[in-house]
């Protein structure tokens, strides 16, 4: 789903704009980031688990070219799905 199409869902199940929405949706976007980079996991129930990984630098491959490409390390957040209902 795209922001864009998250955004319209968002307004139209609260009955609010779309501007009141994408507020909401950035809102909820850094909350998220920012709970995770601070303690490293947060759970949505019904959801899944994010969880901040670190992902060591690396060489890759442009496919295309077959070019050597280096792919710097960084942090990144991962969801893991919880079961379904």
């Amino acid at each position: 789903m795209s922001k864009p199409a998250l955004i319209t869902a968002i307004s139209e199940a609260a009955g609010i704009s779309k501007k009141d929405a994408g507020a909401v949706a950035d809102v909820l976007g850094n909350a998220i980031s920012s709970v995770v980079n601070e303690t490293g996991r947060l759970m949505l129930p019904g959801l899944g688990t994010l969880k901040k990984v670190h992902k060591n630098a690396r060489v890759a491959r442009n496919p295309r070219t077959g070019e050597e490409i280096h792919v710097a390390a960084r942090d990144a957040i991962v969801l893991k799905a919880s079961k379904g209902n």
